[in-house]
């Protein structure tokens, strides 16, 4: 077909040309009326991937994701390595990205956090241009794009398209798992260092008024702000949560703003500020009320309600009864590990220590299920994954819950037990104050569980205090 004939009467000759040679992107109106005349799809005419090809793609992806999330990273990596390598699939930035995030959680899963870095450092870089997808005539939609890494285009696509680039979600989430893997893997600085050269890209676009950049820039922002707070920053920590905010509230995007309030609150709590963490709680609280797109943002709910409860008693009964009433909402949702945790706490804090152990081993026990078995069907981003972050937080609250509660019954010895599972699984994301503070208050009930140790205990006791100050990076001499 010649150029005159694909042009028609809509269409200039000269604009075929221009997108042939890479100088110009359709929109996809544009694109829609192309792949007719050649009677081919859209997906084919932009990447040279067939729709058969395309679903086949996609099933073995679901397919291997439902295994890791299943608990079975074994049986996912080798399918998800073989896709991350096929010449197919590196046609489809966006699912090609969607794939190396999955294959590194799972390779992250298995303590393989080298391999997992490298596979995410090949990733291509963002798009710094968008097409103007309203546009529909010659001399539009210019896309001025980074190179990627040296990829190119696909087989069916046309001549001198540019190379391919993923979007701001997708390279947000995989920004966030690589500084993950550098701060598991026992590099700290080198994570906060990946998360601040992240952020810096994101927060330049968001300041161009990019509402998509600025939701990168806030969840990007929220893993340095932890970052900086593990590594002891804690001024940077603050500094980098008051930037997530401005960003947020400038951009007014519902979405954008939920997320920082969310770390804000996470980074605050952190750095034991409580009045404040309760402030960008209740904020968090009164857009979750206002805004019913935000309704599934269960997890975040429960945590804001909890923490106004430890913060303002004079709230105790209205956070406790929305705690309640948030456990029916996760059990048809999902992510009842979180709220049980949360309700426990709620227990605890209204001093109802039998409550509070009931509903933190009934925690512990939803935390193995969905280890095990549960949420095959859970999004590339939900936090509820083997080993990912979420699933970990709320067996670590479940387990500080535990212990305190266990403590105020009178059984030291299952409370010194959840202080060693709490500081062992804080443990597996690297250093941490947290995991310092179970080891020094298992020490501690030790010393208050008797007049007199026995040799074991003492000995048992040393250890305890050798861990605290290893998790903290100190590494005295015997």
């Amino acid at each position: 077909m010649s150029q005159a004939q694909l042009a028609g009467r809509d269409l200039s000759d000269s604009y075929i040309s221009l997108i042939e040679s890479g100088r110009r992107t359709p929109s996809p109106t544009v694109l829609g009326a192309l792949a007719d005349r050649l009677d081919c799809s859209t997906d084919y005419l932009r990447h040279g991937i067939t729709e058969t090809t395309l679903n086949d793609l996609n099933t073995r992806h679901s397919t291997a994701r439902r295994a890791l999330y299943a608990g079975h990273p074994q049986q996912a990596l080798p399918e998800l390595i073989d896709l991350v390598a096929s010449h197919d699939l590196r046609a489809l930035p966006e699912l090609h990205a969607e794939v190396v995030c999955t294959a590194a959680l799972a390779l992250e899963s298995r303590g393989r956090f080298g391999e997992a870095i490298t596979m995410l450092d090949r990733l291509p870089d963002v798009r710094v241009a968008q097409v103007d997808e309203t546009a529909d005539s010659p001399g539009s939609a210019v896309l001025r794009p980074r190179p990627a890494h040296g990829q190119g285009s696909g087989p069916g696509t046309l001549s001198g398209s540019p190379p391919p680039q993923i979007g701001w979600e997708r390279w947000a989430t995989a920004q966030v798992a690589l500084a993950r893997c550098h701060r598991r893997g026992g590099h700290a600085q080198r994570a906060a260092r990946t998360a601040q050269a992240a952020f810096t890209v994101a927060a330049t676009a968001a300041d161009q008024n990019d509402v998509r950049a600025t939701e990168a820039a806030v969840q990007i922002g929220g893993g340095l702000a932890e970052a900086f707070s593990d590594a002891g920053e804690l001024l940077l920590a603050r500094q980098t949560c008051a930037r997530l905010v401005r960003l947020a509230e400038h951009s007014g995007h519902p979405a954008a703003r939920l997320l920082a309030y969310q770390h804000t609150v996470q980074a605050t709590e952190a750095l034991g500020d409580l009045e404040e963490a309760a402030h960008w709680a209740d904020r968090a609280l009164q857009l979750l009320e206002n805004d019913e797109n935000l309704r599934a943002a269960i997890d975040l709910r429960t945590r804001c309600a909890a923490l106004l409860l430890r913060v303002r008693p004079a709230q105790a009964e209205r956070a406790r009864n929305l705690l309640t009433q948030q456990l029916t909402r996760t059990a048809l949702l999902g992510g009842t590990t979180q709220a049980l945790a949360d309700l426990a706490e709620a227990e605890l804090l209204l001093d109802h220590p039998e409550q509070a152990a009931a509903h933190a081993r009934e925690a512990l026990q939803g935390a193995d299920t969905d280890h095990l078995g549960g949420k095959a069907d859970a999004p590339a981003d939900d936090a509820r994954t083997p080993g990912r972050p979420g699933t970990d937080r709320a067996t670590a609250q479940a387990l500080a819950v535990l212990a305190d509660a266990c403590a105020r019954l009178g059984d030291p010895d299952e409370a010194i037990t959840a202080l060693v599972h709490r500081a062992e699984l804080l443990e597996g994301h690297g250093p941490s104050r947290q995991a310092a503070q179970a080891w020094a208050q298992a020490a501690h009930l030790l010393d208050t569980r008797a007049n007199h140790l026995s040799d074991h205990d003492q000995r048992r006791r040393a250890r305890f205090y050798r861990r605290a100050l290893a998790a903290i990076g100190v590494h005295p001499h015997d």
